[in-house]
């Protein structure tokens, strides 16, 4: 019998089991089912997924069917059918070394399956699920590099044999995800690997100028993977000069020890600057950068053209500098950096949004940095320009957020940050991991892309030259360290 093809009675999309994955859809029908000794019409959504036909919770609640998991039978209208185990075969993965995992800190640690899984499988953690990650990886070995955070203030110990958690085989499966690295996607027998659904909506207009510039150094696999990744993590990325983080785990404090409060006299303001001036104080009023003072402190503000025309706001806080006891945490030094991007190719900079107003003043020296103005006197709510110890605290911060990661997988410089890559797929992953430390710990990353992305900067040491830039691969005939 000739059935003719069904007509599309409309679109809809599925939600899949990924928090951000969907599936177009047609519905259609009424279409005849048969399930055993049931002949029924029913309406259908087909889409392109690997299993022929998947029967829904509410058709087997309409027709009373009865699922056996223990004997993989599925009772329907009198007919009994067997059902194919559709379970994946789980297989144990285990440490292989004993380790001890400093405090808040990020290690790799080569791992052993219980057998090999050939293709690509998914590794879940099983009972250590607060220290490790779940990854995709090739597998056709028995030896699988992990992941594991210590995300606590205390050592973690592992002793070799650990079981950490599960691997499964996904050959038979659809993948939707944007971490896999397209490149190497002949290594994965029978897998069609779907481009993320997301990668196809349009990305936030602050993201627009950055991506743009990365992708001019990209693949088309690349450009998706990338594409998913901002897309995840648009919220990360600033909108404007004052959509700003708040970062509160670590507070900024001038200490002056038992110096006298400092009052300097108001300077007077250029009148072609005030109109700037005033727009300056209510945009940093409303963004919750300063506040009304009634401190005994007093320095005087100073406005900076800057060399793309607009006004940076500072203070000269140079006679509270002079009292402020100087606080020695170290900053990276240049040789140390260049050594870390040993065997590196890729290179993503990023950069904090009004780095500084992201940190929290301490409220007992909130007072010290009070401004005076012809608007009277105002004093900061986050952590100014300006401040000697201020780099140091930012510092800390930025050690804090990247804990167990630098000097591994990115360097950071104050509020510039590097990611670093071997190679795509790994890039990408250092830079998720990035993203989601910034996302947990509320602060915002510059979305702008006119800091040396353009015009790269150099890094010069026994004639290597570094590039920087969003997302930008050096040549292949450079040496490497």
């Amino acid at each position: 019998m000739i059935v003719p093809k069904p007509k599309a009675i409309g679109k809809r999309a599925l939600q899949m089991a990924g928090k951000d994955h969907r599936a177009e859809a047609l519905l259609v029908g009424p279409l005849p089912i048969k399930v055993g000794f049931l002949t029924t019409n029913e309406y259908c959504y087909v889409s392109a997924l690997t299993d022929d036909m998947l029967l829904g919770v509410d058709f087997l609640d309409r027709h009373q069917a009865v699922v056996d998991f223990a004997e993989h039978t599925l009772t329907i209208h009198g007919s009994s059918i067997t059902m194919n185990n559709v379970f994946p075969d789980m297989v144990s993965v285990s440490s292989t070394e004993d380790m001890t995992i400093p405090p808040r800190s990020h290690v790799r640690m080569s791992c052993r399956a219980s057998k090999s899984v050939p293709g690509l499988i998914l590794v879940e953690p099983g009972s250590y699920t607060n220290i490790m990650s779940p990854r995709i990886v090739c597998g056709d070995s028995d030896n699988i590099v992990m992941s594991l955070y210590n995300w606590t203030d205390r050592d973690v110990q592992l002793e070799a044999g650990t079981q950490l958690g599960l691997a499964s085989n996904l050959t038979s499966t659809d993948i939707l995800s944007d971490t896999v690295d397209y490149s190497h996607a002949s290594c994965i027998p029978n897998v069609r690997i779907c481009e993320p659904t997301n990668a196809e909506q349009d990305l936030p207009v602050h993201l627009h100028a950055l991506f743009e510039e990365a992708q001019s150094q990209l693949s088309h696999a690349e450009t998706i993977a990338l594409k998913s990744l901002l897309l995840e993590y648009a919220d990360v990325f600033a909108q404007s000069d004052f959509d700003l983080g708040a970062f509160d785990a670590i507070k900024h404090t001038i200490d002056t020890g038992d110096s006298a409060p400092i009052k300097q006299r108001m300077r007077r303001t250029p009148i072609h600057f005030r109109e700037e001036e005033d727009g300056h104080l209510d945009k940093m009023i409303q963004a919750g950068v300063i506040r009304p003072s009634v401190s005994e402190w007093a320095s005087p503000p100073v406005l900076v053209r800057k060399r793309d025309g607009s006004v940076r706001w500072c203070v000269d806080y140079r006679a509270l500098n002079a009292i402020t006891r100087k606080d020695v945490y170290p900053l990276p030094r240049i040789e140390d950096c260049v050594d870390t991007l040993e065997g590196n190719i890729w290179f993503s900079k990023l950069d904090a949004n009004s780095a500084y107003w992201q940190v929290q003043m301490d409220e007992s020296s909130r007072e010290k940095t009070a401004f005076i103005t012809r608007r009277g006197l105002f004093e900061f709510v986050r952590m100014p320009f300006g401040l000697s110890n201020a780099p140091a605290t930012f510092s800390r911060v930025v050690n804090l957020i990247l804990a167990g990661m630098t000097w591994e997988t990115v360097l950071a410089f104050l509020d510039d940050i590097c990611v670093l890559g071997r190679d795509f797929a790994e890039h990408v992953e250092n830079l998720r991991q990035v993203f989601g430390r910034f996302r947990r710990f509320g602060l915002r990353l510059n979305e702008s892309s006119r800091d040396g992305l353009i015009t790269p900067a150099r890094i010069w040491k026994e004639c290597i030259l570094i590039f920087w830039a969003p997302c930008l691969r050096l040549p292949e005939e450079m040496s490497m360290c």
